[in-house]
């Protein structure tokens, strides 16, 4: 018998799927499956697939297309499980070392809308993410990274990359041809100066440079109009009072913090 939103006990459900005993587990995603309409709540979502046994459970029980939302964390990846998940959209993968067992099955993944490695220790960027032409968002923050391959200049539809915390010493050219980019994160990096084709980024509206090495901003960054927020802390360029006085002016309507 099929279950309304109405007729469910979420907290139950919750409750069920925190339990340490797998019984408990499987019980929760039974009545998952009992329900009609498209699970909604949050926490609900993660509690279902955050570990990999929960992921096998809702395969077995023909659970997968309820599988909208995956979060990972310090764990081993069991690639055969994963690859099975073509639905989810949200996938949250971070603290896995063993990351590399894992990469070729991202292209399979179509349907991703947000994607975080975040914290993998990633030296190079995993080439099946260009695969993913319906990502909106993009977290690479805290790896090892220091370049981007040509590629990534295709994928349209980003909205969000955060490639924070990692080794840049330069703009990587290819951002500028991410079209559709509102938030670009690099902070945290080794970048001593940007291009003036940064301006490019004709939709931007919020990019965090904090903590880099940059002595200077292109002057073409005063065309960024749309721009809502720069971040510009612990640089060397906050020591330039008239440059950011001058961009102050130019940039009327953008926070700018230093």
């Amino acid at each position: 018998m099929s279950r309304t939103i109405e007729t469910v006990d979420f907290d139950r459900l919750k409750n069920l799927l925190k339990n340490p005993f797998a019984i408990n587990q499987q019980v929760a995603l039974m009545l998952i499956k009992s329900m009609e309409e498209t699970i909604q709540d949050y926490e609900l979502k993660v509690l279902m697939t955050n570990s990999i046994d929960k992921i096998k459970w809702c395969i077995e029980y023909d659970l997968i297309n309820k599988v909208k939302m995956i979060v990972l964390k310090d764990t081993w990846i069991d690639v055969r499980v994963i690859v099975k998940c073509v639905d989810t959209e949200y996938l949250y993968l971070t603290d896995n070392v063993h990351w590399s067992s894992f990469e070729g099955t991202l292209g399979n993944m179509t349907k991703l809308k947000t994607l975080s490695l975040a914290r993998n220790r990633l030296a190079k960027f995993p080439v099946s993410i260009l695969e993913l032409k319906d990502l909106k968002k993009l977290y690479l923050n805290q790896n090892r990274l220091d370049r981007l391959p040509a590629g990534i200049m295709h994928m349209k539809g980003l909205k969000a990359l955060n490639l924070s915390h990692n080794r840049f010493k330069k703009l990587p050219t290819q951002i500028i041809g991410l079209e559709s980019l509102e938030e670009l994160n690099l902070s945290n990096n080794r970048l001593t100066k940007l291009p003036n084709s940064i301006a490019a980024l004709t939709n931007l509206r919020k990019l965090v440079l904090s903590n880099n090495k940059l002595q200077t901003i292109p002057l073409s960054i005063m065309r960024a109009k749309q721009l809502e927020t720069l971040y510009l802390y612990q640089n060397p360029v906050c020591k330039n009072s008239q440059l950011l006085e001058d961009l102050q002016t130019c940039l009327p309507n953008t926070d700018i913090r230093f």
